[in-house]
């Protein structure tokens, strides 16, 4: 099944726009500049607490509702998605946000997860939403950050 990129762009506006507080709040940048119906992508940056270095979590958003969407982190020097260099070193040693509600950990895209449905995601309440999925990541970023040795990037 295929969702209309004016669909999908209709759900990412208004869940960006109920996120906005969130974003606020927390001080994460969201950056939209390159988000319309040719092109479903956009990012968030987020300072770590630490030691104020920058993270990039980029959000792919193709069928969006229908399917979940690809989140990857993108080295901010590079530019480079999915390096370990990308990465704070809080999260496994492979380089992903290991979560329900990222495409790139389900089986279909070589994922860690070779089990996991498309349909899972949506069961998951506090992250079937972009705002939802926009502070799991902040919270485990800066959460794990301030409970376990951080120094720096996976690489």
């Amino acid at each position: 099944m295929s969702v209309s990129s004016e669909i999908s762009l209709d759900h990412i506006s208004r869940e960006l726009e109920e996120a906005s507080s969130f974003l606020e709040r927390t001080n994460i940048q969201l950056d939209d500049s390159m988000l319309n119906e040719d092109n479903l992508v956009f990012r968030i940056n987020i300072r770590a607490t630490k030691d104020d270095e920058l993270y990039i979590v980029e959000f792919k958003c193709e069928n969006y509702r229908h399917v979940p969407p690809y989140v990857e982190m993108i080295d901010p020097n590079t530019e480079e998605a999915g390096v370990k260099s990308a990465y704070p070193n809080v999260f496994h040693s492979h380089p992903c946000i290991c979560a329900r509600f990222n495409r790139k950990t389900y089986g279909e895209h070589s994922g860690l997860h070779k089990k996991w449905s498309y349909g899972d995601w949506q069961n998951e309440v506090s992250t079937n939403h972009l705002g939802g999925m926009i502070s799991h990541i902040y919270n485990a970023i800066q959460g794990r950050m301030n409970g376990k040795p951080y120094n720096g990037r996976m690489q």
